[in-house]
């Protein structure tokens, strides 16, 4: 069996044992869904709440239920806002005055908490998802917060939800769901009823597959000033990304305080290295070069030395394709498209590898690469739109690591 086909096999193994750790994360195939206790006079289907109010009967066991789930989220909360800052996303919604919003698969309410904040006596948010607890969570926060617009609802997990068809929405919003979507045309066909004729529109927010390098991937305050010794020190390869001026700035800056244009600088020079088709084999030679206690290999083992095992096996298909196309060799030759994505891929990896950047595994950013391979590429969005009889009407560029795609159905 040659080295391309063992590789490509461990790509596939570990594509499906991510797939099956995402199923069993998110709470397995559809279930029937669970019907509000005899004698309740709660509605999941209109969303309003329990007479009385908050707190629900079971608000102890939702606590509990919740809180060793909310731990790690809660530490991303500040991350996930520097990335998508709910503000700046709700106001290219376009809100007015008497509008529906539904937040589809709301979560914890990250968005629809905030949209309703800001929409408050302009428009209603109903907020649907599956998780019993995120909803109460929702509901919690919308009584603590005087937000009488907000609308949490429980959906259930199998067909459509009764919950859908007593509405017409103005704005429907989706935060990295489609993914999850079991039956995405279908589910998109019916989401597509519940839109306000000729005027409704849908907003689909989801993850980049292979963001460029961002200021927020230097990791907190300082920490761009701590990796200039490393980046000088260990892979003088990665200052060829900077010209002769700015190489000699970072020898000379010491200690004094990090600026914001510094690390905007360090962010342009790595951005500037992922087309660099002499960048594998340059590390790799450094890295041998300086080690010569490793035994020759064809992979150099200090290289790779903090690469996760997928990761690993990922950095050799990527560079055996390329290296069979002659994207290393034949230097004059435009790149397809598809090479050109392979080569940021492999780029992005050995870079972030290399310079030790900080990483988050459920966002994706920068070192999370096995959590990007599952995000759509933006063809793949636009087909899955069309199929279902949207059709793209703006793209919203103003986040970093992530798409905001405007749809309207004229169907």
């Amino acid at each position: 069996m040659s080295k391309r086909t063992l590789a490509i096999s461990a790509v596939l193994v570990a594509l499906t044992g991510l797939n099956l750790y995402l199923l069993l994360r998110h709470g397995g195939p559809p279930a029937e869904r669970e019907l509000p206790p005899p004698g309740s006079t709660f509605s999941p289907d209109t969303g309003e709440e329990p007479p009385g109010g908050w707190p629900p009967r079971n608000e102890q066991e939702s606590t509990i239920a919740l809180h060793e789930e909310s731990k790690l989220f809660d530490k991303l909360e500040p991350l996930k806002a520097a990335l998508t800052p709910p503000e700046q996303v709700y106001g290219a919604l376009g809100v007015t005055g008497g509008m529906k919003i539904l937040d589809f698969g709301a979560g914890k309410g990250f968005f629809a908490v905030p949209f309703a904040a800001a929409s408050q006596g302009t428009a209603t948010v109903f907020a649907t998802d599956l998780n019993e607890e995120y909803v109460d969570l929702m509901r919690k926060l919308a009584h603590e917060q005087g937000l009488d617009n907000l609308k949490p609802v429980l959906v259930g997990r199998s067909g459509r939800d009764p919950f859908y068809a007593l509405h017409e929405f103005d704005i429907v919003f989706m935060s990295n769901v489609l993914f999850f979507l079991r039956h995405p045309k279908e589910s998109l066909q019916q989401l597509s009823e519940t839109m306000k004729p000729g005027s409704g529109r849908l907003f689909l927010l989801q993850c980049k597959p292979w963001p460029d390098f961002h200021s927020l991937d230097l990791g907190p305050e300082g920490n761009a000033i701590r990796t200039l010794p490393k980046l000088g020190r260990d892979h003088p390869v990665l200052l060829q990304g900077f010209d002769e001026a700015t190489r000699e700035q970072f020898k000379q800056w010491g200690d004094k305080p990090e600026t914001p244009e510094l690390r905007q600088t360090i962010v342009d020079g790595l951005n500037g290295l992922l087309l660099d088709r002499t960048l594998p084999d340059a590390l790799v030679n450094h890295s041998m070069n300086a080690n010569p206690e490793f035994p020759p290999f064809e992979w150099s083992p200090y290289l790779f030395m903090d690469l996760e095992p997928f990761h690993l096996e990922l950095v050799k298909w990527l560079y055996t394709r390329l290296d069979a196309a002659g994207v290393f060799t034949d230097l004059e030759r435009p790149l397809t498209e598809g090479e050109e994505q392979q080569l940021r891929r492999l780029n992005k990896i050995l870079i972030t590898s290399s310079f030790h950047l900080p990483f988050d595994e459920t966002t994706g950013l920068v070192r999370g690469e096995g959590t990007e391979l599952i995000v759509p590429l933006r063809a793949s969005l636009l087909a899955d739109m069309e199929s279902a009889g949207f059709r793209l009407v703006a793209e919203h560029d103003f986040l970093p690591h992530h798409y905001l795609l405007e749809f309207d159905h004229p169907g």
